[in-house]
């Protein structure tokens, strides 16, 4: 079954709810003061079959100038508009802002309904009908079917009912497969169900006993049950009017404007990037920093707009900005929206949601940015997705990041991102993290120009250490660097050992002198057995330069033969390793050593042995008790 959702538009009092109930059955007015004033305050909504094979949710909204919002709330999603015109008023002015409304959420289709013809002449008739057809030239409505009928008699409701059959045919279904989220229209309580949300599906399926989050609050609940049209069901999706039973969710705790979710799918956001366009009958232009009513989806938020690259966009012109809004909304790429004046409500333009989560402020005259949100206004959906890794550069993009700035679901945006990988567009972490493959090899160069410049000036040195690397390109994901440095290998660059990376084939270059000068000293600290002797010591004793001594110190460190105790005390490993079996052999006596004791056990002064019990407090060979050392409870036994 296809499902579509049918929208009425126009006047107050030229028969919208009268032509639902004509077509339906149902009396859409359902709140008391709707049917003591004759007047649609808010929403009403019935089922209506079509076809065989379509099915569609009428959304009857207000035509009053007043309850334009809650027609708004209403309007997102429609995929065909009844627009009602009465022959005894004919065109008049919430007319004209319902079809601009419909124009700016480019609402794919629509039919003209001319009603109340059981109150003029056919002479009238005809001459409302010629006035229709000018108010529409240059609209989507151009050129639609125009159906006389009376609402109250039943004249030209089959005829209507079967253009609106056509209209629907070519209706292109919208897909369970994107990504779910019901904005919500309505909340009540349900004494013995609870709290009970209903609106229109904009997008996938759900299904009871699903985990669902509430945006933007975040709270989380679960779908304790689904009716379509006062039916239960065991899903509801796109393109359906449904209720959802919500568990453990009060009634305050959401409302209209708020959206249903699937968790870790879509997130809300006070910044947005948009395109705008100013209607071309608005007379004064909207111009930088103005206060707007911002609506889309259900939602009404005030905010601010920010253009981009221009101080006014005037009447029919269309510009980038942002709007800055005061309480966060969830949209998706592509949603449609439309900003009011914010007093006198008057409606100003609308456009189209870019990037709905930009996170920042751009600014104002940069035309970096500019470029950036026309390239988006211009790509297809499957281009996104490599926009928006482009973008990323060396941040990154994995699958879920992308669900709201690309309209595709989370499955096609995965095989979107694996045919970037396949075509060498992008490159892929072992995470699923993809990277743009032109920043992948930008930065390839970059850590070989640093691994060559580190190696000249520490010749000494294994190599560059991956923490070290990590502070000179602090931009880059960890897993950005990694991928870096994977291409180099394959280059048949560098080798990397997972910590150190240094140019292919090279370790630390030691010029004999050097050579000679390490084989010297550590045959010295080797055979000084516990008691080494300083660095001082040894530069005096060998006369050499300090520089030197420590470039060749740093390098036995690194390999693993020297191991550093104290400030300036150098001590063979193979040496530390004797001095602590000793010791743990001595302390698993149950015995304790102070100061005093451990110069007695290995021959030394006070100089070696604070540092030497000082270093295996560090490593937890020893737990400090007062002045003594007992061994640490790891070694114990």
């Amino acid at each position: 079954m296809h499902h579509i959702v049918i929208g009425t538009a126009g006047h107050i009092d030229h028969g919208k709810t009268e032509l639902v109930r004509a077509l339906t059955g149902v009396d859409t007015d359902r709140l008391k003061e709707e049917k003591e004033r004759g007047m649609t305050i808010d929403l009403g909504f019935a089922e209506f079959r079509v076809s065989e094979g379509i099915e569609a949710g009428i959304v009857d909204v207000p035509g009053h100038e007043r309850f334009v919002r809650n027609m708004l709330a209403g309007s997102t999603g429609i995929d065909l508009v009844l627009l009602v015109i009465a022959a005894n008023e004919g065109i008049m002015p919430q007319t004209r802002e319902h079809l601009a409304i419909c124009e700016l959420l480019r609402v794919p289709r629509g039919l003209v309904v001319v009603n109340k013809i059981d109150l003029v002449e056919p002479d009238w008739l005809e001459l409302v009908k010629s006035e229709i057809a000018d108010f529409l030239k240059g609209t989507f409505l151009a050129g639609s079917p125009v159906v006389p009928v009376s609402a109250r008699t039943g004249a030209g409701i089959p005829e209507l009912k079967a253009e609106i059959a056509r209209a629907a045919e070519g209706i292109r279904p919208r897909g369970e497969t994107s990504t779910f989220r019901l904005p919500v229209d309505r909340s009540f309580t349900i004494k013995g169900f609870g709290t009970v949300v209903t609106g229109t599906i904009f997008g996938g399926r759900v299904s009871p006993g699903e985990q669902v989050v509430i945006l933007p609050a975040g709270v989380s609940t679960r779908v304790k049950g689904i009716e379509t049209h006062n039916r239960k069901a065991e899903a509801a999706v796109t393109g359906q009017r449904a209720a959802l039973n919500l568990s453990g969710v009060e009634k305050t705790e959401i409302g209209r404007g708020d959206v249903i979710v699937h968790p870790d799918t879509l997130a809300a956001s006070r910044i947005l990037d948009v395109s705008l366009k100013v209607l071309a009958g608005e007379g004064h232009g909207l111009k930088n920093w103005s206060e707007v009513r911002f609506h889309a989806g259900t939602a009404e938020v005030i905010g601010k707009v920010r253009l981009l690259g221009r101080d006014k966009i005037a009447p029919g012109e269309e510009g980038f900005a942002q709007i800055l809004l005061k309480d966060p909304v969830v949209t998706v790429a592509r949603d449609r929206f439309v900003v009011r004046q914010a007093s006198p409500m008057i409606t100003l333009g609308g456009g189209e949601v870019l990037d709905p989560l930009p996170g920042r402020r751009h600014r104002h005259r940069d035309p970096g940015v500019i470029s950036w949100l026309q390239g988006l206004k211009d790509s297809e959906n499957p281009d996104l997705v490599l926009a928006h890794v482009r973008r990323a550069w060396l941040r990154g993009a994995e699958a879920p990041e992308l669900v709201a700035r690309v309209p595709l679901n989370r499955i096609e945006i995965q095989e979107e991102l694996k045919k970037l990988g396949a075509e060498g567009k992008a490159v892929s972490s072992p995470r699923g993290r993809y990277f743009a493959a032109e920043g992948i090899r930008t930065l390839a160069d970059s850590v070989w120009k640093k691994v060559e410049e580190f190696q000249q000036s520490n010749p000494l040195a294994p190599g560059l250490i991956r923490e070290e690397l990590k502070g000179y390109f602090p931009e880059a994901n960890p897993e950005a660097l990694v991928e870096a440095v994977n291409l180099l290998k394959s280059a048949g660059k560098v080798d990397f050992d997972g910590e150190t990376i240094r140019r292919s084939g090279q370790g630390p270059e030691l010029s004999p002198e050097l050579q000679g000068w390490r084989d010297r000293i550590l045959k010295r600290l080797q055979e000084a057995g516990p008691q080494p002797p300083e660095m001082a010591e040894l530069i005096k004793e060998f006369k050499t330069d300090k520089g030197n001594l420590e470039k060749i110190l740093r390098l036995l460190v690194r390999q693993g033969i020297l191991v550093r105790v104290g400030e300036g005390l150098f001590y063979p490993a193979s040496t530390l390793k004797e001095i602590e079996r000793k010791l743990v052999d001595h302390l698993r006596t149950g015995a304790q050593v102070e100061v005093p004791k451990v110069k007695e056990l290995f021959g030394i002064t006070r100089k070696w042995a604070i540092p030497l019990l000082e270093y295996f407090d560090a490593n937890r060979v020893t737990l400090r008790v007062g002045n003594a050392r007992k061994l640490y409870p790891k070694k114990d036994g």
